[in-house]
């Protein structure tokens, strides 16, 4: 890995001068595309690992990627339609809206995702 290393931390410093650029521009948002970079590299790097070094852990680092996966797409719909959901939990008895709040689900699936990937 140490010849990558060069190359992953030049990705890295990319990303970050393109989110300081970003925020400078929206906050809100930048902190999202950035929060969606720093994953995609993570998931790359993670392939390359399972793929060439350690290919019988697939199914664990795979798993991991789709719980986290799962829970950035519930966060970006909840950032997308927060007020129209909003509208409706407000009609919905409480246990049913609190199962809808999905920056919470968010926030649930990520550590999960996270937890599997430090196993694998």
């Amino acid at each position: 890995f140490r010849g990558k290393n060069c190359i992953f931390q030049s990705k890295m410093m990319i990303i970050l001068k393109r989110g300081i650029l970003y925020s400078t521009v929206e906050p809100c948002y930048s902190f999202q595309v950035m929060y969606g970079m720093l994953v995609a590299c993570l998931v790359l790097r993670s392939i390359y690992v399972v793929t060439w070094v350690y290919p019988w852990l697939q199914p664990l680092a795979y798993t991991s990627l789709g719980v986290f996966m799962m829970g950035f797409v519930l966060w970006n719909v909840d950032n997308i339609f927060c007020d129209t959901w909003r509208g409706i939990r407000e009609k919905m008895p409480p246990v049913l809206g609190a199962v809808t709040q999905f920056h919470a689900w968010w926030h649930i699936l990520t550590g999960l995702g996270s937890y599997l990937h430090i196993l694998f």
